[in-house]
């Protein structure tokens, strides 16, 4: 699930970048990222003993509290540092981050892919 709701969000932010119809965008985008949101929260809890849950889930929402502000603040810095034209900047930094999305749905998937052919050999 976590390497699709990365993917997802990936084909929505490439949406997004093309700024004249974002439509798209703006529906796959919001469900990629719950996805994401959802397989990352299970993904850390899963294997959390049962008297450090509480910590792991602070440490989860802390993660979650501050990434979004810092990408976006990098983001950002990608655009203007990209192109003096708003459009084309915000347009190129949408891509990276959709770059970024999709190389970790693909670490994601390997790490998966890893854990479930050790499960099988053991």
């Amino acid at each position: 699930m976590l390497a699709a709701g990365l993917a997802a969000a990936a084909v929505g932010l490439s949406l997004l970048s093309f700024l004249d119809a974002p439509y798209a965008g703006l529906v796959v985008f919001p469900f990629g990222a719950g996805l994401t949101f959802s397989a990352a929260t299970v993904a850390v809890l899963r294997d959390v003993r049962e008297d450090q849950a509480g910590l792991a889930g602070g440490l989860l929402n802390t993660a979650m509290e501050i990434g979004p502000p810092l990408g976006l603040a990098v983001l950002v810095f990608l655009a203007t540092a990209y192109s003096h034209q708003p459009s084309s900047g915000y347009a190129f930094a949408l891509r990276v981050a959709a770059a970024a999305l999709l190389v970790t749905a693909l670490f994601a998937a390997l790490m998966r892919r890893h854990q479930v052919s050790k499960g099988e050999s053991e």
